[in-house]
């Protein structure tokens, strides 16, 4: 399991939740339930958003 901490790439990004939230067209629930490892089924394609972001 891959685990990214996404706050602090926001953080050094200078970005928002809000703003990843419009690049993965989802909403602040969902992205907060990822961020917070509550869910565990995530599309394919949100899953590459966050690889991207995170460049790995």
């Amino acid at each position: 399991m891959i685990k990214i901490n996404i706050v602090e790439l926001l953080k050094k990004e200078n970005k928002t939740k809000y703003w990843l939230c419009n690049q993965m067209n989802m909403t602040s629930r969902n992205l907060n339930r990822i961020i917070n490892g509550k869910t565990t089924a995530q599309q394919r394609y949100h899953l590459n958003i966050l690889k991207n972001f995170a460049n790995i």
